[in-house]
């Protein structure tokens, strides 16, 4: 396991992931392609975001 992978702000970021992957296959299909996939591209740069500069 990576250093910033054990940062409670990279867990709960994962969280936040699996939350928003559940939550927004519930939308209607139109929304697919346009909101979904604005919302899951947002999710995932959290945890993304939070990997060491160097």
């Amino acid at each position: 396991m990576f250093g910033f992978q054990k940062l409670e702000i990279y867990q709960l970021a994962k969280e936040i992931v699996k939350y928003n992957y559940k939550l927004t296959k519930k939308f209607p299909s139109e929304e697919r392609f346009s909101l979904v996939q604005q919302m899951n591209r947002a999710a995932v740069s959290v945890p993304s975001n939070t990997w060491p500069v160097k």
